[in-house]
């Protein structure tokens, strides 16, 4: 075929995609820049009409402009003739805004549409310096919302807008994801509800997920919402209570939160909980926690990475509360502790703190820091957790070298030759309670290995006693000054020691 006829052929064929049913031509509008999506009208009139009748209008798909106030005038211009270009009967059930294409005017633009009410999806992400730029309350319309995504950030503090949950009763909202929101608080005299009462059956009776992030004047938070399965509150400083009852709630990730000053009051109910996650909390305050026997996975991290241990002392009252929440999360499959966690065992008696068997874990993670507070010793903690996870089989341990201690290791590194060390005598002692523990492990992964007597005690441990292991990896530590030479005569050394599974071996990265 020459490429006259092969010109011929293509004008002579029928625009197929034209002849689709609408909603699926919507559906493939959908997945188009919204610019693009507008340029279509220029096809025909049934193009022309199938942009103005288009359910779902994503904003955020414009490209940001550089230059000055000029492109931002177009844009602002481009989502006022959208919405002036709409067919009046059509519905929105996907809105979605961006920062630099928002003002007031755009919010007014959206208003005076008739069907905005009809809206299911709200998505705004908005930055601005601007005093009256708020959402108008008729956009987000509790009848109709599904999903609701709000990201507001207001530069100056003084002009935050606080966010009006109160009297109303979003009947169909499954998903409602907030950031940089203030909310609004009432006192009791006032005879209005607080927002310990917001978050309960009457105002949201099918929400599903709920994400708090970074909100302003947070501080006190109760969640009744017993169609609730996703709970995530994040960078929530203000908070002094938290009570959580959700009896289908599943996932759990409280991260970044709480004021260090005040008293801090927490309590969680969720007893179908699968996946927790408690991280960097700023309160020294232990959550009251339900035990959950359908636990999956728990990552805790008592306090953030940056607390001063020298000024911090657990009383005994914290002590029994640590020791009920790892009761709470001993059905867990996956359990992974994060820095100062193992440590804040090793200061007190672990054994009050770590009672009970880890009956169902499958995977621990735990990460470790050398502190002078407990003699730059963490055996302990980790000996106990090993006689009590009868059933591990993957092990994987982070160790992180504080410069303080360089000295310490490095005198270690001396003595890393000596066949019997007090770590070596010390790992021996504890083999009649760790039979089980060694008869099920199988792999083993040691991240930051400082090559000091500790972590060169723990590995011959392993080797020499694990029936099962199949492998065990080191990852020399970025805090490691040996040299090339001294690094080979380490890898040759542990290649020489014996090994109880004739499967076992190891690798260094």
């Amino acid at each position: 075929m020459n490429l006259n006829e092969y010109e011929h052929e293509g004008l002579n064929k029928e625009d197929r995609i034209s002849q689709l049913p609408d909603h699926i031509i919507h559906d493939i509008l959908r997945f188009l820049p919204i610019k693009s999506a507008a340029q279509t009208i220029i096809l025909s009139k049934r193009w022309k009409s199938l942009f103005s009748s288009i359910p779902y209008l994503n904003f955020t798909t414009m490209e940001l402009q550089t230059t000055s106030s000029v492109n931002s005038s177009k844009d602002i211009n481009f989502i006022n003739n959208v919405f002036n270009f709409r067919d009046n009967n059509a519905s929105i059930r996907t809105l979605k805004l961006k920062s630099f294409v928002l003002s007031s005017t755009v919010f007014n633009c959206l208003t005076n549409y008739p069907n905005i009410l009809n809206i299911e999806e709200l998505e705004v992400n908005l930055k601005t310096r601007e005093e009256n730029v708020y959402i108008p309350s008729n956009i987000i319309n509790y009848k109709s919302l599904r999903v609701l995504r709000l990201n507001i950030l207001c530069l100056d503090l003084k002009l935050t807008q606080p966010l009006m949950l109160k009297n109303r009763e979003f009947k169909l909202l499954h998903t409602m994801i907030l950031s940089q929101q203030s909310f609004l608080m009432f006192t009791h005299h006032d005879n209005r509800r607080t927002l310990l009462d917001i978050f309960t059956d009457s105002s949201f009776p099918y929400l599903k997920k709920l994400i708090l992030e970074s909100c302003y004047n947070l501080k006190e938070l109760n969640v009744r919402c017993s169609e609730l399965k996703d709970l995530v509150i994040k960078n929530c400083f203000q908070l002094r209570k938290l009570d959580i009852y959700g009896l289908k709630l599943e996932r759990l990730n409280v991260e970044n939160c709480f004021d260090y000053i005040s008293i801090v009051n927490i309590r969680i109910i969720a007893p179908v909980m699968k996946i927790l996650k408690w991280v960097d909390t700023h309160s020294t305050q232990i959550p009251v926690l339900e035990k959950s026997y359908l636990l999956e996975e728990a990552v805790i991290g008592l306090l953030p990475s940056d607390f001063d241990f020298d000024n911090y002392i657990i009383e005994p009252a914290q002590i029994q509360s640590l020791s009920n929440m790892i009761t709470a999360i001993s059905h867990a499959k996956f359990l992974k502790f994060k820095f100062q966690s193992i440590e804040i065992f090793s200061r007190n008696d672990d054994k009050q703190i770590l009672v009970n068997k880890f009956e169902r874990l499958r995977k621990l993670e735990i990460c470790i820091e050398y502190y002078h507070f407990n003699g730059y010793n963490n055996l302990l903690a980790i000996a106990t957790l090993f006689k009590n996870s009868p059933y591990l089989e993957t092990l994987v341990i982070k160790n992180t070298l504080i410069k303080c201690d360089r000295r310490l290791i490095n005198g270690y590194r001396k003595k890393r030759m000596r066949s019997d060390s007090s770590d070596d005598k010390y790992w021996k002692r504890q083999i009649p309670e760790m039979s089980s523990f060694l008869n099920h492990l199988r792999r083993v992964k040691l991240n930051g290995f400082l090559e000091c007597e500790k972590d060169i005690s723990l590995v011959k441990f392993l080797l020499k006693n694990g029936k099962v292991l199949e492998e065990i990896v080191l990852c020399f530590g970025l805090d490691s000054k040996l040299r090339y030479e001294s690094r080979r005569k380490m890898k040759h050394m542990v290649m020489r020691w014996r090994r109880a599974s004739c499967n076992a071996r190891v690798v260094f990265k």
